[in-house]
């Protein structure tokens, strides 16, 4: 079953964000995930969402 989708995850933890990467490269999902650094209470996307 093949799934079209992409990912965006948001952490302030620089810790966090680097585990996520590492298991997103060895799911061979890179290319569908984007991560992001940022405080999720004063973060502004620059892009609109169609599921949160």
């Amino acid at each position: 079953m093949s799934h079209d989708f992409e990912v965006t995850g948001l952490d302030i933890s620089s810790a966090a964000l680097s585990r996520a990467r590492t298991q997103t490269r060895q799911s061979g999902l890179q290319d569908r995930l984007r991560w992001i650094q940022q405080d999720v209470t004063t973060w502004q996307p620059q892009w609109s969402f169609d599921l949160v």
